[in-house]
């Protein structure tokens, strides 16, 4: 090595004496980094090869999460900076400034790769865990997975601030610790944005895409953003809300996701009924019905049935029910019934409890609105008055 650096001095005859040693190092120091990075990426690429070879044989699944977080490439990230640590005595002696300085690059240089690869082996972990939760498993990690690259972070800022400064980490956070509470003041909300966005997140509370209601913050409507201090509702009267991301946390909202991915939207309407109209049914009037066009098929379904009702609301409810099972658009996979409600001062709610094929807002109330229409409509045909306060009463 010392020919070759006298055959740089001899190259470079043209530097004055003062600036040549530095000059050869530099040469010297610029070779070393070529050859380690050249040395890196060829164990890189073989390695690299030969893993992903072995992996995709034995477990293609653990070869696909390794490959997404690029695992392999940031666990390589480090051998640059090692070959030229090791590789640095052939450019500086030992002692020399231009040493010192290149150490502390390589150290800074190690300490942030390692901060990388250990976030991405905990974003690979999530993703393992989050396989598990689709299979029937619980991803219980999320939440701790986030703090911990945080923190991770966090220790190697404060580790490469201490070496760049050349003081102990420890003693910058002593430092730290004494403007905790300055800190913890001026960024209380970041802070809070950020503890809220953890528990969203881990708990999948909320995510852009949703559809929300907020009665106390006046949020009804798509979410648009989340970012550490806002989330922003587009309402459906065109307007923007903007909500703290821990005002999610301490109070209540409702998330209509899974009505949206279920495939069907709850009806739950009632009519009320005037008690007085309640009677039992007589031949005639079950003849009549028989012979209505209206409820001609329902009577049918029903000679089948041992146990007629005896009551002409007990008819109207078994018709109510008849008609949603009978409803081309009402969606029977999930609970359907009519029932009776307390009797109030303005009659007896009968109520009308199904879920309709789609979650589109538009074709749902117009579902909902039919429906009703046929129940109001047929409700007289079993001789029930349905109450409302008459106008030449008010």
């Amino acid at each position: 090595m010392e020919n070759f650096k006298d055959f740089l001095r001899e190259s470079l005859n043209f530097v004055s004496a003062d600036w040549l040693e530095f000059c050869v190092a530099a040469v010297v120091m610029v070779l070393v980094v070529f050859a380690a990075l050249a040395l890196a990426y060829i164990f890189r690429l073989v390695f690299a090869g030969l893993a992903r070879r072995f992996l995709e044989n034995k477990n293609p699944q653990l070869s696909s999460i390794i490959k997404k977080f690029r695992l392999v490439e940031k666990l390589s990230g480090f051998l640059p900076a090692v070959m030229i640590l090791a590789m640095m005595p052939l450019a500086f002696q030992s002692g020399e400034k231009g040493a010192e300085i290149a150490a502390k690059l390589c150290l800074i240089w190690i300490i942030a790769m390692g901060a990388s690869f250990a976030n991405a082996l905990l974003s690979a972990a999530n993703e393992i865990f989050a396989r598990k939760k689709t299979r029937g498993g619980g991803n219980y990690v999320k939440g701790f997975v986030q703090v911990l690259q945080v923190v991770v972070v966090f220790i190697a800022a404060i580790i490469m601030a201490g070496i760049l400064l050349g003081r102990s980490p420890l003693g910058l956070l002593t430092g730290l610790g004494a403007s905790a509470a300055i800190l913890m003041l001026v960024f209380k909300d970041t802070i809070l944005g950020f503890v809220a966005g953890i528990q969203l997140s881990a708990n999948d509370m909320l995510k852009v895409g949703d559809w929300i209601t907020m009665k106390k913050c006046g949020a009804d409507g798509v979410v648009q953003e989340v970012n550490l201090n806002a989330v922003k509702v587009l309402n459906f009267d065109n307007t923007t809300i903007t909500i703290p991301p821990y005002a999610l946390v301490t109070d209540a909202f409702q998330n209509w996701r899974t009505m949206a991915t279920s495939g069907g939207r709850r009806i739950m309407r009632s009519i009320l009924i005037d008690q007085q109209s309640v009677k039992f049914c007589e031949l005639k009037d079950i003849e009549s019905l028989a012979e209505n066009p209206h409820t001609r098929a329902f009577f049918a379904a029903m000679k089948s049935r041992q146990n007629i009702p005896a009551t002409n609301l007990g008819l109207f409810r078994a018709y109510a029910l008849f008609a949603i099972e009978s409803f081309p658009k009402a969606n029977l996979g999930f609970t359907y019934m009519v029932r009776e409600l307390e009797p109030t001062s303005a009659g007896l709610p009968v109520q009308f409890y199904f879920f309709a094929n789609t979650v589109e807002w538009v074709a749902y109330e117009n579902i909902q609105a039919d429906f009703m229409d046929a129940a109001i409509a047929a409700a007289p045909l079993f001789g029930l008055r349905i109450f409302q306060i008459e106008s030449d009463n008010i």
